[in-house]
């Protein structure tokens, strides 16, 4: 492979500076494919800990949301919103059960039943693909979503 255009990796120091085509080996360019990822705008490296383990982040808590009802049951969508990740958590004075699925109508047997305090997590590309149903009118939902 020969790279007519060289690319840079701010976080790689390399000496001398890379310039014009460059010839890459094989082994070469299976290291560089290993050693950096492509955010759509530039390549990074990636950074791993002593012992070889990734570093990786959660994303920006973009918003927190408290969902409470006043009819039951009562079904829940999220908005149109563009997100990475979502965060649920029962209310803490809940004393039933709130139903929680991605992509479609939440319901007693096809959701993950999430009691008081309880936690769960799911990784989705937009707010409105959550969705909640709640049994009783005293039942509240607390929700972080990501960017």
């Amino acid at each position: 492979m020969e790279i007519l255009i060289p690319f840079r990796i701010e976080d790689l120091l390399l000496k001398p500076e890379m310039a014009g085509r460059i010839k890459l080996s094989e082994d070469m360019q299976q290291t560089l494919a290993s050693l950096v990822g492509y955010n759509g705008v530039a390549r990074r490296l990636l950074k791993c800990s002593d012992n070889g383990v990734l570093h990786t982040t959660t994303p920006r808590i973009e918003e927190i949301v408290h969902v409470s009802v006043a009819l039951t049951p009562f079904q829940w969508q999220g908005s149109k919103k563009k997100t990475t990740e979502v965060m649920i958590m029962g209310h803490p004075a809940n004393t039933g059960v709130v139903l929680v699925k991605n992509d479609a109508i939440a319901d007693a047997n096809n959701s993950w039943p999430l009691a008081a305090n309880g936690i769960v997590s799911f990784t989705i590309d937009n707010l409105q693909n959550l969705h909640l149903t709640f049994a009783s009118g005293t039942e509240k939902a607390i929700i972080a979503y990501t960017r």
